[in-house]
């Protein structure tokens, strides 16, 4: 400032430490009439360190027990500096090694997977560095839930397992498909999609033949299960390889790896060509095997032989995961113009499972979380999962099927809809008042399954205009109600609304809100009259 000598910044953007981390300048002193003197001077420029990291993934931040090291866990960082072409990012906090993070990218994945036990929320530290001094930090939580399976094929033969399948290599780690189960295409059992060992305390290994105990047939039909649990479990295998047709496909299981107890049908499933079929297990108590609760699960047709792909897939899962899903809702749908949005929650789901739902009457919406579009929802860590359904409004009756990413069916319940009941007020017993007069309107419910109503003074809305006022008093039984006004002052109009949920049925659907009504006038001139 010529006057002051305050040296300010000109241009912000010239000043860049990445670039030059000082700058000189030299200051003249003029007296106007030819005297001068000058100084120099230098000017320190402060780093200025990468703006916060935050999460740019828009999905949940979330891990399994049973991944594999390299999947990502739903948090992409991002930070920015003001002069520095590109921030690197680096993780002060790992979570004891469970974690890393992409230098470039900000991309956090898995590193150990091993140390990964949902379910558990894991907390790690997210650095962004300028490569100046500069650096900002931001914490980051990460929740583990149980649903993945590894499974560790250790075969005793160099054979395929399965003819056209997966060729097993001895101590190769073969991960489930999304760790959700099986599928009915041969063409996934080349992505190792063969098995799915599901929830705790499953913690298991599928082995390929038992040779190595002495017990149970060494072949690419007999797989060993050594569970981390003795709880009873129950196993689901599916039989077809989607292309020719099969007779006599028998599944059975052994606790001890030399009797083996088929689940099939008397004479084993026959399957005609192209098709699928998937047999179940009552709850089994598995054996003891070198300190492991384990079974033994074999596949063949009826004359022993080796059925090829009729192997098709695997579940194991606790008895207590197994069963019908407890589908409840609406909890408290949302009505209006004639479209109802019913929120319903899945109860008792295997956790991380993907469920397709699908209902008779209206569209399934996304999930709450927006992860799943369409007809898709994940059971969360506690098993449960919500979605909606978009449905006219109208009295019907709607069945909402829940099933596995199979097919299978594993959840239903049948939803009666009901119309809300109806309510309507009459219009006012008098158009035309004075000051201290009384005026009602006539409240009517209408539903054939009508149960209850609630109305009471809180529940009216009294709308006024000028200085018209009153006090409301509700008073009557069932489907009709009459509200009075009383105590009426000054001049103006008078109407009333009601709020919604005064009356119910027996479907528990409460009513809509209702109003304005028609308006009275209050006046000091005109004498009461009553509308014609």
């Amino acid at each position: 400032n010529p006057a002051t000598g305050v040296v300010s910044v000109a241009s912000a953007t010239l000043l860049d430490f990445e670039s030059a981390a000082s700058h000189t300048i030299t200051v003249q002193a003029s007296d106007g009439a030819g005297g001068t003197s000058s100084q120099t001077f230098t000017i320190t420029v402060s780093n200025a360190d990468p703006s916060t990291p935050i999460d740019v993934d828009g999905t949940a931040n979330l891990t399994y027990d049973g991944v594999s090291n390299g999947d990502r866990v739903g948090i992409t960082v991002s930070a920015i500096d003001v002069n520095s072409p590109s921030v690197t990012y680096n993780l002060t906090d790992n979570a004891s090694g469970r974690f890393a993070i992409d230098a470039s990218t900000g991309v956090v994945t898995v590193a150990d997977s091993s140390l990964i036990v949902g379910p558990a929320v894991y907390t790690i530290t997210v650095q962004a560095s300028d490569g100046a001094g500069g650096s900002s930090s931001q914490t980051f939580t990460i929740n583990a839930a149980r649903g993945k399976g590894n499974f560790d094929f250790q075969p005793t033969i160099a054979s395929p397992l399965q003819v056209g399948s997966i060729a097993a290599v001895p101590g190769t780690l073969y991960t489930a498909a999304q760790g959700y189960g099986w599928v009915k295409s041969p063409k996934a059992f080349d992505s190792g999609a063969l098995a799915s060992l599901v929830g705790n305390p499953m913690a298991a290994n599928l082995r390929d033949g038992a040779s190595s105990t002495g017990k149970g047939i060494a072949n690419s039909a007999t797989f060993r299960i050594d569970l981390g649990s003795s709880l009873p479990v129950q196993i689901t295998a599916l039989l077809g390889d989607g292309k020719k047709a099969f007779d006599g496909l028998e599944v059975a299981y052994s606790v001890d790896g030399i009797q083996f107890t088929p689940f099939t049908p008397a004479g084993g499933v026959t399957l005609a060509k192209g098709t699928f079929a998937s047999v179940t297990s009552s709850g089994i108590v598995p054996g003891t095997m070198g300190g492991l609760h384990t079974l033994w699960v074999r596949f063949q047709d009826t004359g022993g032989k080796v059925a090829g792909w009729a192997a098709g897939g695997l579940i194991v899962r606790p008895v207590s995961q197994v069963g019908t899903l407890t589908v409840t809702g609406p909890a408290s749908a949302v009505k209006a113009d004639n479209i109802s949005v019913d929120t319903y929650t899945i109860t008792g789901a295997t956790p991380g499972s993907v469920l397709n739902v699908s209902a008779s009457l209206g569209k399934v919406l996304t999930d709450s979380r927006g992860e799943l579009a369409g007809n898709q929802v994940i059971a969360g860590i506690d098993g449960t999962a919500t979605f909606q359904i978009r449905r006219p409004l109208r009295d019907d009756t709607s069945t909402i099927t829940v099933t596995d990413i199979t097919g299978e069916l594993i959840g239903s319940t049948t939803q009666r809809y009901m119309l809300p009941p109806s309510v309507t007020i009459s219009a006012p017993s008098a158009s035309i008042v004075r000051a201290g007069s009384v005026v009602t309107f006539t409240i009517t419910y209408a539903d054939a399954n009508f149960a209850s109503s609630t109305l009471t003074a809180s529940n009216v809305v009294l709308h006024r205009t000028g200085t018209a006022n009153g006090s409301v008093v509700v008073t009557g039984t069932g489907k009709t109600r009459t509200v009075t006004i009383r105590n009426i002052t000054g001049t103006g109009t008078l109407s009333i609304s009601l709020l919604a949920g005064t009356a119910i049925d027996t479907e528990g659907n409460q009513s809509f809100g209702a109003g304005p009504s028609k308006a009275f006038l209050v006046s000091t001139l005109a004498l009461a009259t009553r509308p014609r």
